[in-house]
């Protein structure tokens, strides 16, 4: 994640990464779907993994750099509804055509889709602060004319010289004590998703029943979760709709024990563990996704991205021992996941809003190129 998806991106561009992304995992699914040994199977799969990451992390940055403030929010429920339809055509293949490498076709197919980016430009965040103001101005009058506005897209200036380019790399970051301790903020946030996410999986069999219904769950469920999440961050701000979905988790969980105190039948219970995950937990991946672009500079943005997500990496492992918590006591994983979001309350709380506020364009507190109105 961090090389892969984050410094090449912050240091090459964010196109040029998606790009070579897609490439690869294109290849890869044929070398899975053709692996002979189970070496090479391993072998393809880690490389598919690499790539998957270099356009997964960098089409999120990409899409928060090409629009303004308040596209972003409605962009990621577009973005999380298109990936619901991604698993529900790969579910297809597979029932369809039950062989185990029908999926390494289905995936290969869906590469291709993604090669709609070699006609976008790169971003223009990106060739302001690492290219200069011309580059980034061509960029903007192109996009102008495609949205009609050729009128105003001649009247663009970027006339901002460029500053010393500080280059995508964490000791960059921690030598910022103003971005070191939102990016530290935004790192708990993203270890906690994780956690949560995959602990409320392991422990879904049981609460929520059968593979299918969980699959339904997982894939459904969101969207109109999603919808209202993207509405509450345009309109009502970034933080207000990260401590919406944290409440919802502790409320959730809460009434989880509560349920089990009481005497409670099983189906009370998966109702409101669906309401912590795909609601509290799966939108507010949305939302720490989106904090974490708004709140860092274009100079680090895809290596503070990237950190944040293999931190959350550990929540991932953890989440199989925490999942276990249920088989020695239900109010004990319930109480841990309490805990752990009024923490992740209390450190969002020092968040900043970034809601109708610019992108920022490097650490420097002095000559900070930024472009208005986005």
């Amino acid at each position: 994640d961090l090389y892969s998806g984050g410094q090449l991106s912050d240091r090459f561009g964010r196109r040029k990464i998606i790009l070579i992304g897609l490439s690869l995992c294109f290849c890869c699914q044929f070398g899975l779907a053709f692996a002979k040994t189970y070496t090479m199977f391993i072998t393809f799969r880690i490389l598919a993994g690499i790539s998957m990451m270099m356009f997964q992390m960098n089409s999120l940055i990409f899409i928060n750099e090409l629009f303004p403030g308040t596209t972003r929010p409605l962009l990621c429920i577009a973005r999380s509804v298109l990936g619901t339809m991604g698993l529900l055509v790969e579910a297809a293949v597979y029932y369809f055509i039950p062989v185990w490498n029908s999926i390494h076709y289905g995936n290969a197919a869906l590469m291709l889709t993604g090669l709609i980016c070699i006609i976008l430009p790169e971003s223009p965040h990106w060739l302001l602060v690492n290219r200069g103001p011309e580059e980034a101005t061509v960029v903007l009058r192109k996009m102008a004319r495609w949205n009609g506005r050729g009128d105003m897209g001649d009247k663009i200036q970027l006339d901002t010289p460029p500053t010393t380019k500080e280059g995508g790399s964490i000791v960059t970051l921690l030598k910022s004590r103003q971005y070191s301790f939102t990016s530290l903020r935004l790192f708990y946030q993203w270890f906690l998703v994780a956690l949560l996410n995959y602990s409320f999986l392991y422990s879904m069999d049981k609460v929520a029943g059968a593979f299918i219904v969980n699959f339904m769950i997982q894939a459904v469920v969101p969207i109109p979760f999603g919808v209202f999440t993207s509405l509450v961050m345009r309109f009502v701000g970034r933080k207000k709709a990260l401590f919406i979905n944290l409440s919802i988790i502790v409320i959730a969980c809460a009434f989880c024990m509560a349920n089990i105190n009481l005497g409670g039948g099983w189906t009370t219970e998966r109702f409101a563990v669906v309401i912590a995950t795909k609601w509290g937990v799966g939108c507010n991946w949305m939302v720490v996704t989106l904090l974490t672009n708004e709140s860092l500079p274009t100079s680090i943005r895809a290596t503070v991205q990237s950190t944040g997500s293999m931190v959350g990496r550990i929540g991932v492992f953890l989440a199989p021992f925490v999942g276990k918590l249920m088989d020695i006591s239900p109010y004990l994983m319930y109480g841990m996941f309490i805990g752990l979001t009024l923490i992740g309350m209390l450190t969002g709380w020092w968040l900043p809003e970034t809601r109708n506020k610019d992108l920022k364009g490097t650490i420097a507190t002095e000559g900070e190129m930024e472009l208005k109105k986005c």
